[in-house]
């Protein structure tokens, strides 16, 4: 009899510190979700969206020249093809889709917005440079 009884104050003892540890040590709603840019972050999206609005205003000129000066390095390597092709009316009506634009995710160094061009949505990525501007890395 004494040792059902000890069992069964040991696993309600158990119970009672399983409680108390969940009570002082939970983590806060939020924790382990992904964190896209917002509060609590210390990431200057103002510098962001103005080189959006770069990119955007780049396109919308129909000037080849004033894209590419927006792109990466790695981005003029990768778009020389495409842009061989590339009309101005066509530069123009991307612009046209940057405009519908959103932030999907930001850090100190990279930024990822998504747009709707012609019922798709796609995506454009963009790095902060070392001279503090942001250029486009892919779209």
């Amino acid at each position: 009899m004494k040792t059902l009884l000890r069992k069964t104050l040991l696993f309600a003892g158990g119970f009672m510190l399983m409680f108390l540890v969940h009570q002082f040590y939970q983590c806060d709603a939020g924790y382990g979700e992904y964190n896209s840019y917002g509060e609590g972050t210390s990431v200057d999206t103002k510098a962001i969206h103005q080189g959006a609005v770069d990119i955007e205003n780049a396109f919308l000129s129909g000037d080849l020249q004033q894209v590419k000066s927006l792109l990466t390095e790695e981005g003029n390597k990768l778009y020389e093809e495409a842009f061989k092709d590339a009309s101005p009316e066509l530069l123009q009506s991307m612009g046209d889709a940057i405009k519908t634009r959103e932030l999907l995710t930001a850090s100190e160094i990279f930024a990822e917005f998504s747009f709707v061009d012609e019922g798709e949505e796609y995506t454009f990525s963009m790095a902060r440079q070392s001279d503090e501007s942001w250029k486009v890395i892919r779209f």
